[in-house]
């Protein structure tokens, strides 16, 4: 007699009814998966984006639009960079250079450099202020945020769920936290 090498029909019955149960198992679990990383992207994109205009008001990189300023060459201009967040645009938030010098986001005067989108499905949940604004300018750099406070909190969520959250914390002397 001799012997057969290959699965019977009931060995690979058996494997493939264990990969199926295996597979209904981790199917939820990869959605929340998926979820938490898009959130923690987002995080980490917007704490990098507040070093970024860190890192340009410290080199005082000069933004060319801002030479000339209504009409005239603004000559107050510090080559001071920002970041805008409003509670109004729950899925963005803007990196402008303050062009008129005054620690604040006008959008009339200052000129934004880019705006960026939170991947899909993550939205702001709260903020410290309902317009937040954090300026950098040189040379130490000098940290303005909304109204004089000492930091500002910005909360981004999944919006399918609200147990999935991260705060990421921008405190006077530019540190920037996120938990």
């Amino acid at each position: 007699m001799k012997k057969s090498r290959a699965f019977t029909l009931i060995e690979s019955l058996v494997a493939m009814s264990m990969i199926l149960i295996l597979m209904a198992i981790l199917v939820p679990f990869y959605q929340s998966f998926k979820a938490q990383l898009s959130l923690d992207r987002s995080a980490s994109r917007l704490a990098q984006d507040v070093r970024r205009v860190m890192e340009k008001a410290m080199s005082a990189q000069e933004y060319i639009l801002c030479k000339k300023f209504g009409g005239n060459y603004h000559n107050s201009y510090k080559y001071g960079y920002g970041i805008y967040i409003t509670t109004g645009t729950t899925g963005s938030y803007i990196l402008f250079a303050d062009c008129d010098g005054n620690s604040n986001f006008n959008s009339g005067n200052d000129e934004t450099i880019e705006q960026v989108a939170f991947e899909s499905g993550i939205v702001i949940n709260g903020l410290s202020r309902s317009n937040l604004f954090v300026i950098f300018q040189p040379p130490d750099p000098s940290v303005y945020i909304t109204s004089g406070d000492l930091s500002a909190n910005i909360i981004l969520k999944v919006s399918t769920d609200n147990t999935k959250q991260k705060t990421i914390n921008i405190n006077k002397v530019g540190l920037v936290d996120i938990n």
